[in-house]
């Protein structure tokens, strides 16, 4: 990894030099990406400006302090001027073998199997509707989690499936919920922003590939595969809460269903989530509620998860079928 610091020029004397259009250009080795962050920006005067700029155009035309921003190539350019002596920045950057970091509004889609989708960097209040798609292998789903999501009133952030995007259908979440994983049904997931804008709207998502296909309860009412996720559908502006049922039914009547939830927060007093076994919901309860990443199995092949949710309650549970002892 290579490092270094950008700061304006000081002459021996340590006395600020004025500069007019000055530039630094980072080359990387190829595969690698500049990574860059400024602990200080204070250009108050007119005519003095900081830029991040690459190949293909802007990466921040004013940077925010301690913001970390990311070439989606090995080559970055730093441009600067300089116009009175109490401007100053200092900016620190790194090289690194991270997935490429897409803009929204400037990109408009991608084909690899991870990265990140951030919301651009905008000078101006810019009021805009942009959209955004991840194409993957076709044997492989896209999952896709936030580490920043700060929406301003007005603001909008949702995730779709590649089709039926105004209905429950194609929807995967409406209010997407930070460190919280997502994932597409098919190989292709798209983003939609609606009046985003630098200072009031932000966002940073990764995504990565998965083979394990996720099923939304309350859309979803059954599956045959193998191994699956399980999660509540986004009800995100909907009317109240709803039970849902979802039946899971191994290939063979020798095998068994095996589930674990990596995350079962159900924190309103009305929420709930049970696990029966067979198709007797009333006879056979496995768990209620299940403990977060302990391990249930069924006696039988079929294995039935019942939900009532309300508000931002959320469970992500993971099952695979097993061969039944003999």
């Amino acid at each position: 990894m290579s490092y270094g610091t950008i700061q304006p020029y000081l002459d021996s004397r340590k006395h600020l030099k004025l500069q007019t259009g000055h530039t630094v250009t980072v080359i990387a080795l190829h595969g690698q990406r500049i990574q860059i962050s400024c602990s200080v920006v204070n250009l108050t005067s007119s005519g003095s400006y900081l830029e991040f700029r690459e190949k293909d155009g802007d990466i921040a035309k004013q940077p925010v302090i301690n913001r970390v921003y990311t070439s989606k190539s090995n080559t970055m350019a730093v441009y600067s001027q300089i116009v009175k002596d109490a401007d100053w920045f200092n900016c620190k950057w790194k090289t690194t073998d991270s997935y490429p970091i897409h803009k929204l509004c400037h990109d408009t889609e991608a084909k690899t199997i991870n990265g990140a989708i951030q919301s651009m960097d905008l000078a101006e209040e810019s009021h805009r509707f942009c959209t955004f798609s991840i194409v993957v292998p076709l044997d492989q789903h896209v999952q896709i989690s936030c580490s920043v999501v700060s929406l301003a009133s007005g603001c909008g952030l949702k995730f779709h499936e590649e089709r039926g995007w105004m209905n429950e259908a194609g929807l995967i979440s409406t209010r997407p919920i930070i460190d919280r994983n997502y994932t597409s049904k098919g190989n292709k997931m798209v983003i939609q922003a609606d009046s985003f804008d630098n200072k009031r709207c932000r966002f940073d998502c990764t995504w990565k590939t998965t083979t394990t296909p996720t099923y939304r309860l309350c859309f979803d009412k059954r599956a045959k595969s193998p191994n699956g996720t399980i999660q509540p559908l986004d009800d995100a502006g909907m009317d109240g809460p709803r039970f849902c049922p979802f039946t899971i039914t191994a290939a063979r009547t020798d095998q068994l269903i095996r589930i674990s939830c990596s995350v079962v927060k159900l924190t309103t007093v009305l929420s709930s989530l049970r696990f029966y076994d067979g198709r007797d919901a009333g006879a056979n309860v496995i768990a209620y509620p299940p403990i977060a990443n302990k391990v249930y199995t069924s006696k039988g092949n079929t294995l039935v998860v019942f939900s009532w949710k309300f508000d931002d309650d959320w469970f992500d549970c993971e099952w695979a079928t097993v061969q039944a002892s003999s």
